[in-house]
């Protein structure tokens, strides 16, 4: 006996094939390109957040302080605090 071939998966990116399909109402053109507006935004963000910034380093003001001990666990808070006073 025969035995049948594995199911293949297709990922599609970008244009959609439309083969013989009628063309697109005025309506569906405009969702087409807020659609892929949208994609091209997120791919951006995705983009945008996976860079990493070279920021200064902080300072010894307090606002400076806080932003350094806001990552910090409340064990770790507390010795900073003490180690101010």
């Amino acid at each position: 006996m025969g035995t049948m071939p594995a199911p293949q998966q297709q990922i599609l990116s970008g244009q959609m094939h439309r083969g013989h399909m009628p063309p697109l109402t005025s309506a569906q053109q405009a969702l087409m390109g807020t659609i892929n507006s949208s994609m091209q935004a997120v791919q951006q963000a995705h983009s945008d957040l996976t860079e990493i910034d070279n920021l200064p380093p902080l300072g010894q003001d307090m606002v400076s302080l806080i932003a350094a001990v806001s990552s910090l666990t409340l064990l770790e808070m507390f010795v900073v605090l003490c180690s101010l006073s």
